[in-house]
C-alpha cells in the first residue's frame, strides 16, 4: 500500500471537557470546530477540529476517560506554517507550558518544533516553518 498522508487523529476528552477543548483546541491554536453542533444536540458522538486542508482532530468526550501516560501515547504532530517564534508567543499569552524544543525529524525532514500538552494530557508536537 501506498500512504500519502493522515486523515485524521482520534482522541478522547473527559464527558465535561467539551469548553475546555474548544478554548485549546480554536482559541489558543486556532483550529476550526467542525460538527460541533451536530454534537451539542446529541446527532453525533464527536466532533472535530480541522488542522488543514486533509485532516482533522476528532474529539470524542467519554464519561470514563483516563488521562493518557507517556507508555500508553506518545504523541501526535501538527505542523503549522507560523515561524517557531511566533508559535511560542502565542503559547505563552495562553499561559501553555512548552515542555521541550528543539528540531525534531519528521516525514519532511527537520524543522523547529515545541512539545506542549493539552488540558487531558495528550502531548502534542508543534512543528512551524524554519
Amino acid at each position: 500500500m501506498d500512504g500519502y498522508g493522515i486523515d485524521h487523529v482520534n482522541i478522547r476528552i473527559p464527558g465535561d471537557g467539551i469548553e475546555e477543548a474548544v478554548n485549546f483546541y480554536q482559541r489558543v491554536l486556532g483550529f476550526k470546530p467542525m460538527k460541533l453542533e451536530e454534537f451539542q444536540s446529541d446527532e453525533r458522538t464527536s466532533f472535530f477540529f480541522r488542522i488543514g486542508e486533509e485532516a482533522v482532530i476528532n474529539i470524542r468526550p467519554k464519561e470514563n476517560f483516563q488521562r493518557p501516560s507517556d507508555r500508553k501515547f506518545g504523541h501526535f504532530c501538527i505542523t503549522l506554517e507560523q515561524k517557531i517564534d511566533d508559535v511560542k508567543e502565542i503559547l505563552e499569552e495562553n499561559d501553555v507550558e512548552v515542555l521541550r524544543e528543539g528540531n525534531p525529524l519528521g516525514a519532511k525532514g527537520r524543522d523547529p518544533g515545541v512539545y506542549i500538552r493539552d488540558p487531558f494530557g495528550y502531548k502534542i508536537e508543534l512543528k512551524a516553518e524554519k
